[in-house]
């Protein structure tokens, strides 16, 4: 077996391994990607590791790929990573090879960067990721421990009843345009004081990066007086990924037929397009005054979208400020945001219990 480069194997042999692997839980998905494999990490840096564990016939049987990018965690400026697609076939050697040769290049990239941090997010359906990575192991094996730092739901806004609360009154929301930048920056940068970690807030970086992406998927608050008092940009990653549902629980299947039967009433979406594929907007960049403001922002940004899309946000638990939207059909998946360290690292401090501290600065499209 042999660690290959992404970007040096075939593309046809990486997409069709990606795509065949698909993600259980209450849906089970898999991700195809018309842009390239790596296409979603570069909207969000330029500094991308991929790699495949390749056996003896040139057939993948793992891969991984971990992107860096500046943070300020906790006051302090740092390299931090983010790892994902992290996709093991289910075979006896993929399962106990895997690590043997991604850990020594993991921490290889780590030292290249001096990153102190490499995040990754796992989400409670997915039990195999949860037993192999989560649960005690022997101290012989020199594999990378996972630290909870924050639990997550995965919030999605499917539709929205008739009686839902009226937007407050002294709240105006409307599109940004390039000359409300510098105000904006600046309102960010107070928010993002208190968070325990943030990363650079930078338009022309994103709308650089993010393809269709401009100054009018903003949607900003302003008060009676002007001033801004909240945020929230939207994204539709349809352009560079596709999401496909390949299996409904009996559960799920409940759920998708009373919102395709509400959906012929104007009140939800539903769910599926006609593509067979899930269409959907992220709402990123959220900062609020207050939850009135939260609100009144995520009622707006589910007018804005078309017609069959939904819209996802992360809600941290704890986060009262960020709470689902109250008169929305709404649905949560729990997740799990977690640091990997080797065994050898300190437990830094962020990462210890904190009663009421207030959320990262955590986007969905950094994973």
């Amino acid at each position: 077996m042999r660690v290959v480069a992404t970007k040096d194997f075939d593309p046809i042999k990486v997409a069709d391994f990606y795509e065949k692997t698909s993600l259980p839980g209450l849906v089970e998905l898999q991700f195809h990607r018309p842009k390239g494999f790596l296409a979603p990490y570069f909207t969000q840096s330029d500094d991308v590791t991929s790699v495949l564990l390749v056996n003896s016939n040139n057939e993948i049987i793992a891969t991984v790929t971990v992107y860096f990018r500046e943070a300020l965690i906790e006051g302090e400026t740092q390299t931090v990573g983010f790892a994902s697609d992290l996709r093991v076939a289910p075979t006896r050697q993929a399962v106990f090879k895997w690590a043997t040769y991604f850990i020594p290049l993991l921490i290889q990239e780590r030292e290249k960067r001096n990153c102190k941090y490499i995040f990754s997010m796992i989400a409670e359906g997915q039990r195999q990721a949860l037993n192999a990575f989560i649960r005690p192991r022997s101290a012989r094996r020199k594999l990378p421990r996972y630290h909870l730092y924050r639990k997550l739901d995965l919030v999605s806004i499917n539709g929205r009843y008739p009686w839902a609360p009226a937007p407050l009154e002294g709240a105006y929301i409307r599109q940004l345009t390039p000359e409300d930048r510098p105000v904006f920056s600046d309102y960010v940068a107070k928010k993002q004081l208190s968070r325990p970690m943030s990363f650079p807030f930078e338009v022309e970086n994103l709308i650089q990066r993010i393809p269709h992406f401009d100054d009018g998927q903003f949607l900003g608050a302003f008060d009676v007086h002007g001033d801004p008092i909240g945020l929230l940009s939207l994204w539709n990653p349809d352009l560079v990924q596709h999401v496909v549902p390949v299996h409904w629980s009996k559960r799920a299947t409940s759920i998708r037929g009373i919102f395709k039967s509400l959906s012929y009433l104007g009140l939800t979406k539903p769910l599926v397009t006609p593509t067979g594929r899930f269409s959907f907007h992220f709402a990123n960049h959220i900062y609020a005054d207050n939850p009135d403001v939260h609100y009144c922002l995520l009622r707006r940004a589910f007018q804005e979208i078309p017609k069959q899309d939904f819209i996802l946000y992360p809600h941290f638990e704890g986060d009262l400020a960020s709470l689902p939207p109250q008169g929305h059909f709404t649905t949560s998946t729990k997740f799990g945001l977690y640091l990997i360290m080797m065994p050898e690292d300190p437990i830094p401090d962020f990462l210890r219990p904190r009663m009421l501290a207030p959320p990262p600065d955590f986007e969905l499209t950094y994973l």
